[in-house]
């Protein structure tokens, strides 16, 4: 009876350990993708409402959010991008009319609206370069005719692969996404389903 208990009372060690462990090693994951670990509990309705109707992966919107606003449904950038996941007003113009939907400026403050259109964009842009995340990133962050164009120089491209980004902040920002989506991908393991 004693040795049962014994186990018992080692197997809950044992499991707190771990548990202490994952948990350090996700919170140094996240504080080395600079992340003050801003999580998206508010808006994992509509992240996986529309993540599912749209086939984007819920930790890559999450991940945009991120980065994009830190998860602000106001935020508006000094060149005029708004909500959270920073659309510009001409770029919501001609997605309303490709989505069939009526456009506002106003509508992308709303988190709904401003999610639905944002994950519509990231398909858009990951069937246009044909699954390449880092490409439909680029393309989120610096425009498509960007990166086409980088995609056409042979200084950045070798052919069809994009071998440098010159903008810093685009740079930048594809990693930095691509390092949320996997500190995401951790963090809700149990909460988002990994694939759409």
């Amino acid at each position: 009876m004693a040795r049962r208990k014994s186990k018992r009372s080692n197997r809950k060690i044992i499991e707190m350990v771990i548990l202490f462990v994952v948990g350090t090693w996700l919170l140094v994951a996240a504080l080395k993708a600079g992340t003050d670990l801003a999580v998206p509990y508010d808006y994992d309705e509509i992240i996986e409402t529309y993540s599912k109707e749209y086939k984007v992966e819920k930790t890559l919107v999450a991940a945009v959010i991120y980065q994009e606003s830190r998860y602000r449904p106001a935020a508006v950038s000094s060149v005029g991008a708004t909500g959270l996941m920073q659309i510009m007003p001409d770029t919501a113009q001609w997605l309303s009319s490709k989505m069939n939907v009526t456009y506002k400026k106003s509508d992308l403050m709303d988190p709904d609206y401003n999610i639905r259109m944002g994950t519509y964009y990231l398909n858009y842009l990951l069937k246009k370069y044909n699954g390449d995340e880092k490409l439909a990133l680029a393309a989120y962050n610096a425009g498509p005719g960007n990166v086409d164009g980088w995609l056409r120089d042979e200084r950045y491209s070798d052919g069809g692969n994009l071998t440098e980004i010159p903008f810093k902040e685009t740079r930048d920002y594809v990693p930095n996404v691509i390092k949320m989506k996997d500190v995401y991908q951790s963090l809700y393991s149990g909460r988002f389903q990994v694939k759409p």
